[in-house]
């Protein structure tokens, strides 16, 4: 008996013992960290108010809400609801004072990096290309060929074209180029024949036509796709002709020419007749109407055989060659076209050098266009 209440003493003593130590541990921490009061927790009474700001990223309609995608990607996309949780007013923001830029902003975040616009940081406008049509390539090198008069003093097919030795042992091969801009042309100029070019009647620069007549090669007026066959058909050809000084004849348009309409043929032949010249058109697009009309009113006429760059390959445009040279043979004359393109111009070069090109020779147009 005296044995158990001498362990419940010593148990009651524990707890005892145990209380006082909790509660100066726990004065001494109190003490030496002191509570802090914590902030109030927002309610749907009281929200937290954050100030609206939107994703603005270039102009647009001032009415719309929600998320503008724009292209500024220096400053920080905002995404703003447009929605407020709450009718009460905001709460007011700190203010940071800025100096104005005195920019205008024009979307994007330009006013969260805005620059300073001064005369000194204004960068200068890059400089507009003045595209001139004029060839710098395409200079007068033959001595031979007399200076062109500044107005055709009779026919310009006759005054225009250039002179020539025909060999009448050998048939006749005319090679047309249309001047795209694509290549330079002085492997033509080295090749040493008479090569007619067909430059672009909506050319702004009479210079082109007059520096390739000088530089001893016949011209063409090349009309330009899809010509309107209208009432003022024939004003608007003799507008193509003007552009183009130096010219012997027009030329149709393979792609979309006028000639396949016989009115419309009729009104270009005798507009070019009218102005001295012949006319070109091509094989299969009304060229036999054509001659016919040339014909009746004694004019100049030549009608393309074949087009020899239609592919672009090499080999397709030497073959080609070859087979404008067998219609030569037959025909006792032929007209290729091409486009002075840099494969276009190699093909011929390598196809110059080959013995099929010694079966015929190599003429100016207007010597086929008298026949």
């Amino acid at each position: 008996m005296a044995s158990r209440r001498k362990n419940s003493g010593g148990f009651s003593q524990g707890v005892l013992y145990g209380l006082i130590v909790s509660v100066v541990l726990f004065l001494g921490l109190s003490m030496a960290f002191p509570l802090v009061e914590p902030a109030p927790l927002a309610s749907m009474d009281n929200p937290v108010q954050t100030a609206p700001q939107a994703f603005d990223v270039g102009p647009g309609n001032p009415d719309d809400s929600g998320v503008n995608m724009g292209g500024n990607t220096d400053s920080t996309p905002n995404i703003s609801g447009g929605n407020n949780l709450s009718t009460e007013a905001p709460v007011e923001q700190p203010m940071v004072a800025t100096q104005s830029a005195a920019v205008p902003d024009i979307g994007g975040g330009a006013g969260n990096n805005a620059i300073e616009v001064t005369p000194e940081n204004i960068p200068e406008d890059p400089p507009t290309p003045v595209v001139v049509a004029t060839r710098p390539d395409v200079t007068p090198t033959n001595e031979s060929v007399p200076s062109l008069p500044d107005a055709a003093s009779g026919e310009a097919f006759d005054v225009f074209s250039v002179p020539f030795t025909r060999n009448p042992d050998l048939p006749m091969l005319a090679i047309v180029f249309e001047d795209t801009l694509e290549a330079s042309l002085q492997q033509l100029f080295n090749a040493g024949i008479p090569l007619t070019f067909a430059v672009p009647g909506t050319m702004q620069d009479p210079q082109v036509s007059r520096s390739f007549r000088e530089t001893g090669f016949e011209v063409l007026t090349l009309l330009p796709e899809n010509v309107p066959i209208d009432a003022n058909l024939s004003e608007t050809i003799a507008g193509y002709i003007s552009n183009v000084p130096a010219s012997i004849g027009v030329i149709d348009n393979n792609s979309t020419g006028i000639m396949v309409d016989g009115t419309a043929t009729q009104i270009l032949i005798e507009t070019a007749a009218v102005n001295g010249m012949g006319t070109i058109a091509f094989a299969g697009a009304g060229d036999v109407n054509a001659r016919n009309l040339a014909r009746f009113y004694s004019k100049p006429f030549g009608s393309v055989h074949r087009i020899i760059d239609g592919i672009g390959e090499n080999a397709a445009i030497k073959n080609a060659l070859d087979r404008a040279t067998l219609t030569a043979q037959t025909s006792g004359s032929a007209i290729v076209y091409a486009r002075t393109r840099d494969v276009s111009i190699q093909a011929l070069i390598e196809w110059l050098a080959s013995p099929r090109a010694e079966r015929v020779q190599i003429v100016p147009v207007s010597q086929i266009m008298r026949q």
